[in-house]
């Protein structure tokens, strides 16, 4: 079986983008090079640290004709750089050849493609579609992310003279086709969660039986690809575990893996594993096992004990148990209920043994924001937020289906608990239970969401609590983190030696914000908006390229009524949390951001603000004086 490593011998630029014309199948008439401003973002799953490192530091564009075959392969140049934060679009560049006949493209970041230094891929030009996207694989932990657009119509233009030359700018459909695509990731995760810890401490668990390497693409057959997501325009919503094996997909596996372990953990990350099809069990099936300290009648064991746990689940139509292919995009939690006694002495015993009858578990699966058990489906609008204001409303959507496939709702069999804390304030005070005092509403919405609103406590300090969603045997969870906004500061250092006084336009201004250590991660990315009020600085375009905002507030706050206009910068969750090689945290945080201005005016005092609605808006000046004499 041909093989491609993962290795990326050369990163070349955008005119390095490699086109070849095939008689037989790209017309003469109407071609040329289309510049695409694309984008891709990268659904759930982002929040975790665990695998090798999971980021993005390449994407490649795979381009193939009507008949399948490689035309063209081509290096996404990244506006303002690439990451994995959820729902984050992240915009790029490419060149691509115009064409009025059907084309496929392959979006492959962390590309397991050479690209030689006289700009020719590995692949040779023509060579079909099979041969090029289901024999890429990744291995020894490092990710890739794969996405596929179809484009029905070709790749189309409209050709306008700029500067005396003629050029093609994209269509409306090509620029919608390719605006937020988004990206698959090539691994699977499993989470422990210990909710019988008074009788077992210190959990763990270990994967067994897991793949070596992982294909970058999630193949069904030649030519057809698993989805992830359903899109209408530019909108991506995902789908979950039932929905993707409708497609046909039960994992798919480079030809050449071999079986591994994983080191213990409590979240673990590893390439997809093929379990069973129709039914029927693969010969050595993954499975995990749960290792903690017992605590006995008296005293905790200072031993191990060891559970074996089958990840599987009852299949509703058949009354069988089966086991759930470890599907990539997919998060599998093993939620341990009840411990009634010791597992296994040893991990050999458990590995050889059957799964332990004396502990109880559940296993659920869901993206970032719902879990399903095949046949029904939970959603919520988050799982984490920070709430900034108190004594002020907050609403949280949710939906509850009773039948995926015909996607009936019942929202009212959703029950709360845990609603008696510090972050919620008591709205009702003469309801007669927890769910009457704290709900201030619960309405019913057109689009099958319910939306609650609940009100806040006070301010005094940090206050953090979990609430709780429930409809049968599914449940969310929710995290509410209620403090006083945070504080960042903004240093602006004018080039002169008094630090208060730059002369002249086009003269270097930096500006320095420091953000407070330990910030959540579902703040990120994080979005600062900079607002020089005296509109007396552009930023440094060799230095740093910071999107233009309008409607803005001179404090930089959005508002109908704001007139001003300012630049955004995006602090990434990786640049924040600094990482080892292993993409561990290492408990040290990128909190200084470096930005890079030149003036705009002279002869006079500005003032820069900088806001984000967790922060207290933070403020500095500086002044520009004529190039004749400071004032």
């Amino acid at each position: 079986m041909k093989k491609a490593l993962l290795i990326l011998t050369a990163i070349f630029a955008l005119t390095a983008c490699m086109r070849e014309e095939f008689p037989a199948n790209i017309p003469t008439s109407g071609e040329g090079s289309v510049l695409v401003e694309a984008s891709i973002t990268v659904p759930a799953m982002q929040e975790t640290r665990s695998f090798a490192n999971p980021a993005i530091s390449s994407l490649h564009l795979l381009v193939f004709d009507e008949n399948g075959y490689l035309i063209q392969v081509c290096n996404a140049v990244p506006v303002n750089g690439f990451g994995v934060a959820k729902d984050t679009e992240y915009k790029f560049l490419v060149e691509l050849g115009q064409s009025n006949y059907s084309r496929t493209i392959h979006f492959i970041a962390n590309s397991p493609i050479t690209v030689n230094e006289d700009g020719t891929s590995g692949y040779r030009l023509g060579e079909h579609e099979r041969h090029v996207i289901n024999n890429l694989y990744t291995q020894n932990g490092n990710e890739a992310y794969w996405s596929k657009v179809d484009l029905a119509d070709g790749i189309t233009g409209v050709q306008k003279i700029v500067d005396g030359k003629l050029v093609y700018e994209p269509s409306e459909m090509l620029k919608t086709a390719l605006t937020k695509v988004p990206m698959v990731r090539n691994y699977t995760r499993v989470k422990l969660t210990n909710n019988a810890s008074a009788y077992l401490k210190d959990t763990e668990i270990v994967m067994m039986n897991i793949p070596n390497m992982g294909s970058v693409a999630p193949l069904i057959s030649d030519g057809n690809y698993a989805q992830f997501a359903t899109r209408t325009g530019t909108s991506n919503s995902e789908i979950g575990y039932d929905e993707i094996s409708a497609q046909g997909y039960d994992g798919y596996e480079p030809n050449d893996m071999t079986l591994t372990n994983s080191s213990w953990g409590t979240m673990l990350e590893f390439y997809e594993r093929h379990q069973q099809t129709n039914g029927r069990a693969v010969a050595s099936p993954a499975y995990a096992i749960v290792r903690g300290h017992y605590v006995g009648a008296s005293s905790t064991d200072t031993a191990y004990t060891y559970y074996k746990v089958d990840l599987c689940y009852t299949n509703t139509a058949t009354n069988a148990v089966e086991l759930y292919n470890l599907l990539r995009n997919i998060e599998y939690n093993i939620i341990i209920t009840e411990v009634s006694g010791r597992g296994y002495g040893t991990i050999d015993e458990a590995a050889a043994g059957a799964a332990s009858n004396n502990l109880n578990f559940a296993i659920e699966t869901k993206s970032l924001n719902n879990i399903s058990d095949g046949e029904r489906r939970l959603s919520v609008e988050y799982t984490q937020r920070v709430l900034t204001e108190g004594e002020t409303l907050f609403t949280l959507k949710y939906k509850y289906e009773t039948n995926i496939t015909t996607g009936a709702t019942n929202n009212s069999a959703v029950t709360f608990s845990n609603l008696a804390g510090s972050v919620l304030a008591v709205a009702n005070e003469a309801g007669a239970n927890d769910v009457a005092k704290y709900i201030v509403s619960n309405v019913a919405g057109s689009d099958g969401w319910n939306t609650v609103t609940f009100k806040t406590q006070a301010i005094s300090g940090t206050k953090i609590q979990t609430i709780i969603l429930t409809a049968g045997n599914l449940q969310r969870s929710i995290e509410l983190i209620l403090g006083k906004p945070y504080t960042m500061v903004l240093d602006m250092i004018p080039n002169s030696t008094a630090n208060t006084v730059s002369q002249g336009v086009g003269v270097s201004v930096d500006a320095k914000i420091t953000l407070p250590m330990g910030l959540p991660e579902v703040l990120f990315p994080l979005q600062i908006n900079i607002v020089a009020v005296e509109k007396s600085l552009s930023p440094d375009a060799m230095k740093n390229v910071l999107p233009v905002i309008t409607d803005l507030l001179p404090t930089g706050v959005p508002s109908t009524e704001g007139s001003h206009f300012g630049f955004v910068v995006t602090v990434e969750h990786d640049y924040y949390f600094k990482t080892d090689a292993d993409g561990e945290f290492t408990g040290e945080y990128g909190n200084e951001v470096m930005l890079y201005f030149k003036t705009s005016i002279e002869d006079s005092s500005s003032v820069v603000n900088i806001y984000n609605p967790y922060f207290e808006i933070a403020t500095d000046s500086f002044t520009a004086v004529a190039t004749t004499g400071r004032k």
